[in-house]
């Protein structure tokens, strides 16, 4: 009974750059990209496991399978993001001379 949970899927990357495995202490100047997804619908596996007296191992896997799904499309997206803007980023970077100080300014005045 009651209303179907609502589950809100987020992926993130760059967290192992901020807080790798075994760190004390976060690196400072690292990004972290996140993204917050749609709600996943799950009314219809609820209203399945109901009528078909699912156990709630088939309930769980179904479930489980779902949100799995979600998150490898939604992470997949984000990685895919983040490399093409990094590429961007270099690509389309402009590129100038140095800037040459000269010492001869004011030379002759």
């Amino acid at each position: 009974g009651g209303p179907a949970p609502l589950l809100v899927p987020f992926v993130h990357v760059g967290m192992e750059d901020v807080m790798p495995v075994g760190s004390s202490l976060p690196r400072i100047g690292k990004q972290i990209h996140v993204v917050v997804g749609e709600p996943i619908p799950v009314d219809d596996l609820l209203t399945a496991a109901t009528a078909g007296s699912w156990s709630e191992t088939q309930l769980y896997s179904a479930l489980t399978d779902r949100v799995d799904q979600r998150l490898r499309l939604m992470h997949t997206s984000l990685v895919n993001q983040v490399v093409n803007s990094h590429q961007s980023e270099s690509v389309s970077a402009p590129i100038h001379p140095p800037i040459q100080a000269s010492s001869q300014q004011g030379a002759g005045q």
